[in-house]
């Protein structure tokens, strides 16, 4: 087996001087002597399960970890906007609408979203889970922003308290059902 590092002369003992840096020269660490290196050859690959990386240059790959949050490169986090608490009232049409019993129903959805896209898709997933699909969107805005205009109300504000500490909560208020569709 090869020694992923080089051995010192005296056998490692304490006090003995270091292994030398390359075998030869006496300038670098041995490129064939790499951890990594050593593993490829042994056809177990890098630790992380990236390529092998050339000395001297930064990767722009993310690695994947069960938190999403963990291994991305920084140049990456930094093109990513940050998320922050919207609000908007969401009208929704059900998909059977003798089973729901009404045309539609509009209702205050509160969620995390970088954008007004990002908002209407957090806004269509909880209408999907509810048998309902997204018709219109409206005022849809960072909640900071209708905060500095206008006071909220006592149930905004339980769904804001619920929200704030859970980044994947899709909250929505009453639903304000409308039995027939104007012409």
């Amino acid at each position: 087996m090869i020694s992923p590092f080089p051995v010192s002369p005296s056998g490692g003992k304490p006090g003995a001087p270091p292994p030398p840096l390359r075998y030869g020269s006496g300038k670098a660490p041995a490129q064939s002597r790499t951890l990594t290196r050593v593993l490829g050859l042994q056809g177990i690959g890098p630790l992380d399960g990236a390529p092998p990386r050339t000395p001297g240059r930064r990767s722009t790959q993310i690695s994947r970890s069960p938190d999403s949050n963990r291994g991305v490169n920084i140049m990456t986090k930094a093109m990513i906007p940050p998320s922050e608490l919207w609000i908007g009232l969401v009208e929704m049409k059900p998909l059977d609408r003798k089973a729901y019993g009404a045309a539609g129903a509009f209702t205050n959805v509160l969620t995390w979203a970088c954008d007004l896209e990002g908002f209407r898709r957090k806004a269509e997933i909880i209408a999907d889970s509810l048998c309902m699909y997204v018709t219109e969107v409206e005022g849809a805005e960072p909640l900071t922003e209708r905060l500095k205009r206008s006071t909220i109300t006592e149930e905004v504000d339980d769904m804001l308290l619920r929200a704030e500490s859970n980044p994947n909560a899709i909250i929505y208020g009453t639903f304000h059902r409308y039995p027939f569709d104007e012409a």
